[in-house]
Formats: C-alpha cells, structure tokens, sequence
C-alpha cells in the first residue's frame, strides 16, 4: 500500500513550497472526495504566499473540475464577518491557508464547520488535532527540528544569506475520524490506510 509520508528535495524558493502545499491539499481533498463539486478557500490576504498559494490551490480544483469561493479575512473580527458568506456559498469542503489567522482561530473554525456539516482540510496536523477534518502538508516537528538546526548555524556565526532555503522533507496524512463520524461522512478505506496519523479523541485544546 502506498505511504503519503514523501522525500523532496530542497528547492530555493518558500513560495514554490506554499504553492505547491495548497495545489497538494486541494487535490487531495478532491480526490478522496470525489463527490464535491464546490470548494470555499479561506485566508488572510496578508500572508506571505497567499497569492502563489491561491492560484495553486485555484489550478487544481478546475483539474478537479470544482467551483472555487475564495473567502479572505486579516482578522478574527473580519473572519467572523465572512463565516456567513462561505455557508451562503454552499460548498461542499472548505479548504484553510496555514496562515496565522487560520491556525489561531482552527478551534473557532472547527466548531463552526462541524455546526455547518462543512469538511474542512488544511496543510498542518493542528487543524485535524483541532476538529477539522483532515491535513495535508509539512510533519512540524520535522520542521521544527530544522528550524533549529538554522538558528543554531546562525547563532554561531553563519551568515542567513548563505544558507540554504529547504522545501519540508516529511510530508502526513492526517484524518479525524471522530469528526468525519460527527458529520456522517463515511471515510475511504484506502484514506484511512494511506494516513499517518488517524485522530480519534476529542479536539486538543
């Protein structure tokens, strides 16, 4: 069977890595739900690869042949604002930027999807731990890891220009299965047979 978990090789632009990420999401959700037909993107517009990640996630839902609602919110206040549009949009998953809004409200997002009956997907396990449906995307720690690796070099004397920039070497699958029960969604066998991780408690807090 095959493994999510992948090995790429460093590439020298963060934005090709956030593109890519949202492209990656997108198509996997459309793929192992393969009944939706429209697709509510949510992000702030102040983050760093919102416009690359935007028309990477845009591409691969018209290959997947799915509508696109793009929904942007620069605080808690205006995402409030905007939650009442995405359930006029009537879509059939939501799928959430890993920008700083996004992850500080994952909790208030979860409940408001769950409430809805709206799958919802993002790039980082904290949105799974949280309530969402599903991740896709970097293993933090991994992450984590070399990101301490960089500020150790730096620390003793590196130069930043002159490290490399690296694309995540681990890539999860992430599914909670407590939430796709809560919303009635029946969950391939094969998803739950490609994931890393299947989460089954209630959300973290």
């Amino acid at each position: 069977m095959a493994h999510s978990r992948s090995r790429i090789r460093p590439r020298d632009t963060r934005d090709v890595e956030q593109g890519r990420a949202a492209e990656t999401e997108a198509d996997r959700l459309g793929s192992e739900l393969s009944a939706l037909r429209r697709i509510a993107l949510l992000c702030s517009p102040e983050h760093a690869g919102q416009r690359h990640e935007l028309a990477a996630a845009k591409n691969a839902a018209a290959q997947l042949r799915m509508e696109v609602t793009y929904h942007e919110a620069r605080n808690p206040q205006e995402l409030a604002q905007i939650l009442p549009d995405v359930v006029a949009a009537r879509p059939d998953a939501a799928l959430l930027f890993s920008d700083a809004l996004m992850v500080g409200q994952r909790h208030t997002l979860a409940t408001f999807f769950l409430k809805h009956r709206i799958p919802s997907v993002a790039g980082w396990s904290a949105f799974p731990d949280s309530g969402h449906l599903m991740s896709y995307g970097p293993e933090r720690h991994v992450a984590w890891r070399r990101m301490a690796y960089f500020v150790d070099r730096i620390l003793r004397g590196a130069r930043p220009s002159d490290l490399p920039i690296e694309l995540p070497t681990a890539i999860e699958l992430v599914v909670n299965r407590r939430t796709a029960g809560a919303m009635n969604l029946p969950l391939p066998p094969a998803l739950l047979a490609r994931a890393d991780r299947v989460v089954d408690a209630p959300a973290a807090s």
